[in-house]
């Protein structure tokens, strides 16, 4: 049987219960189009362990092993799919634990990959994507201490390269599009 808590103290604490798998696959069939298309952008403000996260990760996984036979295709594509993943929690354990699932889920596909490069650019990615805030902390409190979360938007303004697009999660929330930073655009392998 599937653990949904991992102790009532944690309950108790960080108000965490997962969500059951057979869950997550029926929530994300709702919005199956969208979670199989490789830019959508994904925000899960309370990830835990990141179950919907790595759902739509493998989602992407086999559709870009269905549709991208050249290995650079596959290649730009998974970077692509897994910069349009982010995720927030309140613990660092369990932010470590969904980093961890999804780079163990991008390595079973490591025989369409050719630069091994890649790996290390999806692991940066997910660093800077899948952090370790508080998202239900009002904006004076979240400024206030320190503990500002920004996100880092990848756009592909041509193919094999990106753009990074740096925002406040607090500008995000009040309808701000001004990011905070541009970075210049850079050949894939280079991110």
């Amino acid at each position: 049987m599937e653990k949904l808590i991992k102790s009532k103290k944690r309950v108790q604490q960080l108000a965490e219960i997962y969500t059951a798998k057979n869950e997550v696959i029926s929530i994300t069939d709702l919005i199956k189009d969208l979670s199989e298309k490789i830019d959508s952008k994904f925000f899960e403000p309370s990830c835990g362990n990141g179950n919907f996260l790595c759902e739509i990760l493998n989602r992407r996984i086999n559709r870009l092993k269905k549709t991208y036979k050249k290995k650079m295709d596959f290649e730009f594509y998974l970077i692509k799919a897994s910069a349009s993943l982010y995720g927030v929690d309140i613990d660092k354990n369990n932010i470590k634990e969904a980093k961890d699932r999804m780079h163990d889920i991008i390595k079973l596909c490591s025989n369409h990959i050719e630069n091994k490069i890649v790996m290390k650019i999806i692991k940066k990615i997910l660093n800077t994507n899948i952090i370790v805030g508080d998202t239900i902390k009002d904006e004076i409190d979240l400024f206030n201490s320190g503990n500002e979360i920004i996100f880092i938007n990848y756009t592909s303004p041509k193919m094999f390269y990106f753009k990074k697009f740096y925002h406040r999660f607090n500008d995000l929330k009040s309808n701000v599009q001004e990011p905070i930073k541009v970075d210049k655009i850079l050949y894939y392998l280079d991110l």
